[in-house]
């Protein structure tokens, strides 16, 4: 008795360990029928554009180019007035040459869930202006002083999320009043006070990134009788943007206009703008303002090279209960979180009469010209 019992467990404990592995077995081949497989990355559209093409082509290959901005951008939303994303990564190769802008650009794609690139033909990660060189340059849309603005963004049915948008190694030169408008939704609001109010409408303009582009001579500095020129990039209600390693250069008005254009022009609730890693020369108005609740931008690492009437950044808004802007409507709030810190400071842009009291920041309610520090912050 004492000798069965222990073989009797063996055998029952056996028995055991037999079923515990089929149905382990069962288990794991159960599991592998059942798990979903593992979704592949969206693969890279590409849509390719040159002057020398035509807008009845597929765009799909070098062979095959669209002729514009503006069909690539209708045949990518797959209509000329709404849009839908398609669902993938979206590069757009623009021909290294010359491009003469005969109209503005409405671009309307974007994808909420997946980056839309402008960039040059030949580009590859990590190239520099040199590399690009070698290969043909930067593609250059040249509006020839006939033609307002280069390309407006209008992403409609965006939200508040980020558009992916991103403008690579582009050059845009010869606009009367700006090179590259991102028009997220303003409307107006009354606040607390009874007061009609500028205010953002549901959908902006997020997330837009500018690298190693170049902006020259906007403004009507060559041509007085012309539209004054606002800013090499106009932003309204367009938060969360980008611009790194740019130049922007000559961007003039004329004599009467000459304080009322910007290398960026950052309006309407356009907040947390990165500032950074970029040459400012010539430039005959402030370089970077802050306008009506634009929030946390942050202007570092740049190189300011003759460039601001009163200050390198400022802050303006609309005071229509004052005599002195009495001209502006609907009332606007003051911008607040700046920050100026470690830039390169080679001088103000040398007006005709010297302006009193110029310095790094400047805010136009300011009776002196001074900034509080919460407006624009140089310390850090």
């Amino acid at each position: 008795m004492t000798e069965k019992t222990p073989t009797l467990w063996r055998r029952a404990l056996g028995v055991l360990l037999a079923v515990a592995g089929v149905a382990s077995g069962m288990l794991a081949l159960t599991a592998a029928v059942v798990a979903p497989a593992r979704a592949a990355s969206p693969q890279t559209l590409t849509v390719w554009v040159s002057p020398a093409g035509s807008d009845i082509n597929d765009g799909l290959s070098a062979d095959t180019p669209f002729a514009t901005l503006q069909h690539a951008s209708d045949w990518l939303c797959g209509s000329t007035t709404a849009c839908t994303g398609r669902g993938q990564p979206v590069e757009v190769r623009i021909a290294q040459t010359l491009i003469q802008v005969t109209a503005m650009t409405t671009w309307r794609y974007y994808d909420p869930g997946y980056p839309t690139t402008l960039e040059p033909w030949t580009y590859q990660p990590g190239e520099a202006w040199a590399q690009l060189s070698a290969t043909g340059g930067l593609p250059t849309f040249d509006g020839g002083f006939t033609v307002d603005h280069a390309l407006t963004f209008l992403p409609a049915g965006a939200g508040s999320g980020s558009t992916g948008l991103s403008f690579i190694y582009l050059r845009w030169q010869r606009f009367n009043i700006s090179a590259l408008d991102l028009q997220g939704g303003v409307g107006t609001t009354v606040n607390g006070s009874g007061v009609t109010v500028s205010w953002p409408l549901p959908d902006a303009a997020n997330g837009v990134t500018f690298y190693g582009d170049f902006f020259y001579q906007i403004g009507n500095y060559w041509n007085p009788t012309h539209p004054m020129g606002w800013g090499a990039v106009d932003a309204y209600n367009s938060s969360g943007d980008t611009v790194t390693n740019c130049h922007f250069a000559d961007l003039m008005n004329s004599a009467a206009d000459a304080g009322h254009v910007h290398a960026l022009y950052l309006s309407h609730h356009s907040d947390g703008t990165l500032v950074k890693g970029n040459a400012f020369t010539d430039i005959t108005g402030d370089v970077v303002r802050q306008r009506d609740l634009t929030e946390k931008t942050l202007v570092t690492g740049n190189v300011f090279t003759r460039a601001g009437q009163y200050a390198y950044v400022d802050d303006w808004f609309c005071r229509p209960t004052l005599a002195a802007a009495n001209v502006c409507g609907p009332a606007e709030y003051a911008s607040w979180l700046g920050t100026f810190t470690t830039n390169t400071l080679n001088g103000l842009y040398p007006e005709v009469i010297q302006i009193v009291n110029r310095r790094l920041t400047y805010c136009f309610d300011q009776p002196k010209g001074v900034c509080p520090a919460n407006r624009w912050n140089t310390a850090g």
